[in-house]
This record gives C-alpha cells, structure tokens and sequence, in this order.
C-alpha cells in the first residue's frame, strides 16, 4: 500500500510540475534556438523595412520637390535672361550665376533631409570637356549636423560658395565627370509621369578623391514642355547610413543591409548596411550565398564568414530599381545561442524531475504514512482509536477519532437491521411466491378466453388471407411474402388487420404465439 500511495504522490507531483512547465513553454522557456532567431529577426526585418521604405519614399519626395524647384529657377533665370538654355550651356557667366542661385536652394533642402548631401547637375559645361558637366554639389558633415559651417562644396562656384559661407571640400572640383556619375544617361533620359516616378536609386560608387561610399538619388530635371535640363537629388553616405539608421535590437551583433535584390546572393557592394544601437557589427567584405532554412530563415555565406538570417524584396515608391532588405547575425553567435539554449532546457528538465522526487517523498512522508500508520493502528485495535494510534498531525488524528466513532455507530445500526432483514427476508418470499401463484392463475383465465377466440377466427378467414397467416407461422418476412403470395404492400397491410380482427389478437408476437399453441394441440 506504501508504494501505491507514494506512485499516487508521483504522480501528482509530475501533474503540477506539467502544468508549471505548460507555463513556462507558453512564455517562450521551451521554444527552440530556430524559434526564437526566427521571432526576433521576423521583427527586426519588418522594423528595417519599414524604416528604409519611409526613409527612401521621403527621400523620393524631397527629390521631385527639388527637382520642380531647380526647373522653376532655371526658367525664371532664363526669362529674367530673355535667353534660351542653349545659350546658357557653353556660357561661363550664365552657369556661374545659375550655380550662384542652386547654392541657395541645394543648402535650405538639404538642411531639411536627412543627407549627407545633395546635388544639381545641368547639362552644360565652362570647361567643355568630353563628359564634363556644370552643377553645385554640397556635402554634410557625418553626423547629419545642420550648422552652416559643416557644408562643404563638393562640386561647383567655389566663389559663391564662400560668399554664402560654404568652404569649398578638400576634393573639390569645378564641374562633374559623368563618366563616374552612375546611371547619369539613364536617369536623364526617363521620362516617367509623375516626376517621383522618375526617381532612381544610382549604384553605389566611392567619391572621387575620397574614402567615402555614397548611395545618389536622382531624377530628371523637367521644365515646362518637357525640355531636360539635367538631373538634381540627394546623396545617402554610408557613414551618415550607420549612424543614422542603427537599429534597436536584443542581438548586439546584427546586421541590417539595404541593396539591390537577388535571389541567390546579396551583393553587398550594392549596398549599404548598419547595426544595432547597442553593439557592433562587421559588414560583410563580399556577396553572400543564400540558402533557404526552416522557419522563413536562410543562411548566408561567404569565404570571409557565416550567418543566419532573413531576407525579403521591398517596394520604393519609384520602383525603378528592386531592392532588398537583409538582416542577419553571425553564425557563431547563432551556436553559442543554440548550445546556451539547450544548457538551459537540460538544467530544467533536471530541476523539474528533482523537484518532482522530492515532492513525491515530501508529502509521502508528511502526510502518507502518517495516515497508513493511523489506519494500521485502528484495525488492529479493533475500531477504536487511542493515543497509540495517533499520528502527530492534529487535522488527521481528530478526523480519525470521528471517523472511528461513527463507525463504532453505524455498525451498531448495521447489526439492529440485519437481525430485522432476516425477519422481513422470510415474509417477502411467502408473499412473492403467493403473488407469482396468483397472477398465474389470472393470466390463465385472459390467455384462455384470447385463444378461444383465435381458434374460432381460424375458421372465418378467407383463402387469401389464410395463405397469408400460414406464410407468417414458417417465418417468412414481409418482403417475402409480398413476392410468393403476389399482392402489394397495401393489401398486405389490408389482409393483416383483417387477420389480427378475426382472430382478436393486437400484434404480430400474440399471433404467433396462439399458432404455436394451436399448432401444438393439432
């Protein structure tokens, strides 16, 4: 009895530890390294999209707003002139005072975008070299300042540029080589309505001169009737893209990359990437691999590293040019994850199992034995409980008085009634069998008038319905005598009330059983 109560207690314990366990899997203590890389990258990955599509369709905005502008102050200029842009294009006066008023317009945008820098470039030349293109490019300092004496001039009219305050860029140039100007032809040439439409995110190059790998967005620079002037939009530095975009996350490793889409790789030349706020990351030196896993994860790899990640296509509101959105974390923080994880699912299930062998002895030795001792006690002490008896648990020790006492009771009342039923036992049967006798007797008498009346009916039936009552006496079911004696199921169903009427007898059972009998005495 000691075991079974201890594997009750087991079992019990193993029930509430289940329970606590429910718990814990329900709040994420049981779930899977790939779970929970999968959950935290899921939002990582939605929170980056989402801050890269608002942050390049904002861009996008800005661009068709400068663009309109740049239109708008090179036709007044023209107006104000009484010339035509042709005119202008191989005019040193009239591309330094156009650049004199882009300055203008290039700082108060650029001031009010989150740039590294921006540009006007018109397609006209003072040197009138092959390639060579007028404009102003001004640049921002890294962190994104916007105090005047952080701009620099990249490209453009040094002198104007001093005058408004704006030092020229230690790389400064007077006018654009388009031939290191990305996709210069394509974005000049688009013709696409609205203007956003026309918006395109160029590959990313380095600054001539400099260290600095810039992403360009631009977009046409339309006039009225259409006629191109050149192309105007912002610059995305990866530097001010580190800063700028580092991301909130739990992983201190993470990398966030914006590039162009591929389906097999992510190139990561043709992109720019960021971190975590609280961490740090290494962008990856070259295109990654990507292998599709379990859970919407892929792995991503090259010959300089290793990771886990998620990547997914995103749409700008030009959509000129697909790009994707890529985060990921090193593989080697994935394993140590993964082996700390299952560190962790060990040691609780050894805790859960200690605890439940030591509940199980706990309350078996608490409150178990105490009890079977007790019970042990009272039997034999023949029912009666002493301080012998007693199991040291005042809750226990006073139920066990009481329960003793009211049996002591109740076998008392036991005994008065069964010296009564043993008396009653006697004349219960006297007055059974008398019963049994006499409803014999009266169904005699009922059965006898009923099967008086049957063997006179016999002889009143009719051949048809005689040969119908015999088919009935050798068994034979109702599907089988419509076939042999040939009448429908409507005058079967006429034959047999004219039968049970003749013979007086309410069902098919009472019919059957007078034939048995007459056939019997026959």
């Amino acid at each position: 009895m000691q075991k079974k109560l201890f594997g009750y207690m087991f079992i019990l314990a193993i029930v509430l530890l289940l329970i606590f366990a429910a718990f814990l899997f329900l709040f994420g203590r049981f779930s899977t390294t790939e779970d929970k890389i999968s959950d935290i990258l899921s939002l990582q990955i939605e929170f980056f999209d989402r801050e890269m599509t608002s942050y390049y369709n904002d861009i996008t905005l800005r661009g068709a707003q400068l663009s309109e502008k740049a239109a708008q102050l090179t036709e007044q200029y023209l107006n104000s002139e009484n010339t035509d842009f042709g005119v202008v294009q191989n005019s040193f006066l009239h591309i330094n005072a156009l650049e004199e008023r882009y300055i203008d317009l290039l700082k108060n945008e650029l001031l009010k975008a989150s740039c590294s820098g921006a540009f006007i470039l018109i397609n006209a030349s003072q040197t009138g070299e092959s390639g060579s293109k007028a404009g102003v490019y001004l640049n921002q300092d890294l962190f994104g300042t916007t105090d005047k004496e952080t701009m620099l001039l990249y490209r453009g009219n040094v002198k104007a540029a001093i005058n408004k305050g704006i030092m020229p860029h230690r790389k400064w140039h007077l006018e654009f080589d388009t031939g290191g100007f990305p996709n210069f032809e394509e974005v000049l040439s688009d013709t696409a309505e609205p203007i956003e439409k026309a918006t395109h995110i160029c590959n990313i190059i380095t600054l001539p001169g400099t260290s600095e790998r810039v992403m360009l967005v631009a977009l046409p620079i339309r006039g009225d009737g259409g006629r191109v002037y050149g192309i105007c939009g912002f610059e995305v530095n990866e530097s001010v893209f580190k800063s700028a975009h580092a991301q909130p996350s739990t992983l201190p490793h993470i990398t966030c990359i914006f590039s162009r889409s591929g389906d097999k790789e992510i190139n990561i030349k043709e992109g720019l990437s960021c971190g975590a706020k609280n961490g740090y990351f290494l962008a990856p030196k070259d295109s990654l691999k990507i292998k599709p896993l379990k859970k919407g994860l892929v792995a991503l790899k090259n010959e300089y590293g290793a990771y886990i990640g998620m990547t997914r296509n995103t749409t700008l509101y030009s959509e000129n040019t697909p790009y994707s959105i890529t985060v990921m974390m090193p593989y080697a923080d994935y394993s140590g994850l993964e082996t700390k994880n299952t560190i962790q699912l060990i040691l609780i299930i050894l805790i859960l199992g200690f605890a439940v062998l030591s509940l199980s002895l706990y309350f078996s030795n608490r409150f178990i034995l105490p009890i079977k001792k007790s019970l042990d006690k009272i039997k034999q002490s023949e029912k009666t409980y002493s301080d012998e008896s007693q199991s040291g648990i005042m809750e226990i020790d006073d139920l066990f008085a009481f329960l003793a006492g009211k049996d002591n009771e109740y076998q008392k009342i036991f005994d008065e009634h069964s010296e009564k039923n043993e008396s009653l036992q006697s004349e219960i049967e006297r007055i059974r069998t008398e019963n049994k006798r006499l409803m014999k007797e009266h169904k005699n008498i009922i059965i006898q008038d009923d099967y008086d009346h049957f063997c006179s009916g016999l002889r009143s039936l009719t051949p048809k319905e005689r040969t119908i009552f015999d088919l009935y006496l050798e068994g034979k079911t109702v599907p089988e005598i419509l076939q042999i004696a040939e009448v429908k199921e409507s005058t079967l169903k006429y034959h047999n009330g004219n039968i049970y009427s003749k013979l007086g007898v309410s069902s098919k059972k009472q019919l059957l059983n007078f034939a048995a009998l007459y056939a019997r005495e026959k």
